[in-house]
């Protein structure tokens, strides 16, 4: 869902401007105008606009960065929100028998299970 909002992944989303520096945004960071970290949300909610450019404040800021980013981006997020839920579903019904139960047999006695 970080991709589909704002751009980026999840774990650049979160660490990005706090825990290390800002990557290039087509290394899927937060380090163009498109792509937004939670310390740049954070910052902007704040009233602190030092990290953002004049032209690109100009632009709409971050709510035109969340339209860009859901243009580009949204209608994968929803397929995904939709698919991979139903995929698991359905696809650990057909696989249960044949690979599923088994490997969880084998792996019992690890304290694993799938």
């Amino acid at each position: 869902m970080t991709k589909g909002f704002f751009g980026t992944s999840a774990i650049n989303f979160a660490t990005e401007g706090w825990l290390r520096d800002r990557t290039a945004g087509a290394s899927y960071g937060a380090g163009n105008s498109w792509t937004l970290s939670a310390s740049e949300l954070i910052q902007s909610a704040l009233g602190d606009s030092s990290h953002m450019s004049s032209q690109w404040q100009g632009m709409g800021g971050v709510s035109s960065a969340i339209k860009h980013n859901l243009k580009k981006n949204g209608a994968m997020m929803a397929f995904s929100l939709l698919a991979i839920p139903v995929g698991f579903k359905y696809g650990r019904k057909v696989l249960g028998k044949s690979l599923i139960r088994p490997a969880n047999k084998l792996l019992a006695p690890a304290g694993v299970r799938l």
